[in-house]
């Protein structure tokens, strides 16, 4: 029913991992535009996972898109300066205009013109034709890739006759975040990912149709293109990878590094006096592959790497304090889009009750958790929202560590001790019942093991049995999840860079976990009222203010039911030697902008 953006929200089972991002933020005594000529410097990054494609409409890996968003571009792109949606291929944000007739009456059209200055490598101009041949290759019904789903509510697509460098996109309804899903999207050269022109007669419109785009599959040219596109050497030979940014690819070696090269003759050069986001300062950007942070901190002491994030709390803090940290590095911690929570099911019986969830809030000294295990390098929150999205609601309070104002809940709910055990139990369907519920967790996790021993003691103390489980997050995922069959879980939930989230997916009754459908309702949440808030915030396009007027009232209902526990938002570590200026860092991922370094002279 609802469309739900893929790079929005990546979910993290069982705490699995430390995921990281960046606030807006940049050295205040450094500038960040470039001359014309660039300066001769290059930048060496650790990556901890391989790129698995420089190829944006294939890729997966996050490693992928720290590569390949210096190659490739769309219409618009995430400035780290401004931390807003700028212009880029494009000459303006798109004119948006109602629909308020026609086929797509109710809908919403955007009108984006690509820059004149605009040219791929070869000199050609980019061209509205290349945006269409890159939504064919994305509909293209035997290429697999996420975007698919991603850009869903595009209805048509039309291009100027009188100006080749104008197109339209039509949507048949105003939902959120469409418009920056549209502006978003990289744009691929037609002559370079499609020579033989395979998918000059293959209609748009037709890809656009289930129906037809079901057809098609068929179709010789259709499946001809499709296995040249996803041919392994269009996503890392350097001589088919190619797109309109500053750099080229030069060298990939599989398990080892990546190498990209500033373009001599950018078409750009020269913008970023006026325009921060054309900034491209570095002659070369070099990405090893270090899957070890303990190797990644010893090359970067050494001077091997220039920069390195992900770097493990403690290992970070060790790092900080130390001599050579403190003579060769500098530290970013900024704030990062990463939200560690534990999902409740209302469905099970022990947790049926909002009361009980409340308490299980109150039985640990969140503060007091940050501070002994991330070093400071976390904030504590009761809302599912970064605190820079507009809509944040921050009336909402933060819970704390309360043994009786717990107590006084269970008893409130029914839950009280009869027996005299030390557990608390009630009459639930005609048995009694004691309180007892699982947390599951994976035994490699970084905090879920942690937080739910301590919630296990606190619990022993007011008569709440709380047990923990290891389990594999897979399996987790797999079997318990879709069944239903679990009380609590240790998850985590990455967010992308649209200004505001899609709460459909996570928050309404559709999507209940236990439906077996990949929804990522975990918790169970939502009724008939909570469900209209959700469709109102999702189909409003326009409305800003009501927008987040809404989402503030949701979060409120969230807050009172607590279907899920919220713990904290992670925050990035990054060391970046102490050579550069220009020191870029943003919560658009992946938090450094390495294009922006200057090496000190």
């Amino acid at each position: 029913m609802f469309q739900y953006r893929q790079f929005s929200f990546i979910l993290l089972l069982a705490f699995s991992s430390i995921l990281f991002f960046t606030d807006c933020k940049t050295d205040a005594k450094t500038d960040t535009t470039s001359s014309t000529t660039p300066i001769n410097n290059t930048v060496t990054v650790g990556l901890k996972t391989e790129p698995d494609a420089i190829h944006p409409i294939l890729a997966r890996q996050n490693s992928s898109r720290t590569i390949y968003r210096h190659i490739f571009n769309s219409l618009m792109e995430y400035s780290p300066v401004s931390g807003e949606l700028e212009p880029f291929l494009a000459t303006a944000p798109p004119t948006k205009t109602p629909i308020t007739e026609g086929k797509y009456k109710g809908g919403i059209s955007y009108t984006f013109e690509i820059r004149p200055e605009a040219k791929w490598d070869n000199g050609q101009p980019i061209l509205a034709s290349d945006f269409e041949f890159t939504l064919k290759a994305i509909l293209n019904p035997q290429v697999k890739t996420a975007w698919k789903g991603a850009i869903s509510p595009i209805a048509a697509l039309e291009l100027d006759e009188t100006n080749p460098r104008k197109l339209t996109v039509f949507s048949a309804a105003c939902k959120i975040q469409e418009d920056e899903t549209i502006a978003t999207i990289q744009i691929y050269p037609a002559y370079a990912y499609d020579p033989a022109g395979l998918m000059e007669d293959i209609a748009l419109a037709d890809l656009i149709d289930a129906k037809k785009a079901e057809s098609l599959k068929t179709n010789e040219n259709v499946i001809a293109f499709a296995k040249q596109f996803s041919a392994p050497e269009y996503s890392r030979e350097p001589s088919k990878v190619s797109g309109s940014g500053a750099y080229q690819l030069d060298t990939l070696k599989t398990k080892e590094v990546v190498i990209l090269k500033r373009k001599k003759d950018w078409w750009a050069d020269g913008l970023a006096e006026k325009e921060s986001i054309f900034t491209a300062n570095p002659t070369e950007l070099i990405y090893k592959i270090i899957p070890d942070p303990t190797t990644g901190i010893s090359m970067l002491k050494d001077g091997e790497l220039d920069l390195l994030g992900e770097i493990p709390a403690e290992a970070f803090h060790d790092l900080e304090q130390s001599e050579i940290g403190q003579k060769n590095l500098n530290f970013k911690t900024p704030n990062v889009p990463s939200l560690y929570y534990m999902p409740m099911n209302a469905k099970r019986p022990a947790l049926s009750d909002k009361r009980v969830r409340q308490a299980v809030s109150h039985l640990i000294d969140m503060q007091q958790y940050i501070e002994d295990n991330t070093y400071g390098y976390a904030t504590q929150t009761a809302n599912p929202f970064p605190t820079y999205r507009p809509y944040h609601n921050t009336d909402i309070p933060l819970p704390n560590l309360d043994l009786e104002k717990a107590k006084d809940l269970l008893d409130a709910a029914g839950w009280k001790d009869s027996d005299g055990d030390g557990i608390r139990d009630k009459i639930v369907n005609g048995k009694k019942t004691d309180l007892s519920i699982d947390i599951k967790n994976s035994p490699k996790s970084t905090h879920g093991p942690k937080i739910a021993q301590i919630l296990k003691a606190n619990g022993q103390k007011i008569g709440f049995q709380i047990n923990v489980v290891a389990r594999d997050f897979r399996t987790i995922m797999g079997q318990d999840v879709p069944k239903g069959d679990y009380d609590m879980i240790g998850a985590g939930v990455r967010f992308g860079e649209p200004k505001y989230d899609n709460p459909y997916l996570y928050y309404h009754t559709d999507n209940f976990a236990s439906k077996g459908k990949g929804g990522r309702n975990y918790g169970h949440f939502g009724n008939a009222k909570s469900d209209a808030l959700i469709e109102s915030i999702v189909n409003n396009c326009d409305d800003d203010t009501a927008r987040d007027r809404d989402f503030k009232e949701l979060q409120e209902m969230i807050h009172e039911e607590r279907p899920l526990f919220y713990l904290f938002f992670s925050k990035e570590q990054i060391a970046v030697n102490k050579r550069f200026d220009n020191v870029v860092t943003s919560h658009f991922r992946p938090g450094f902008f390495e294009n922006y370094f200057v090496a000190k002279k």
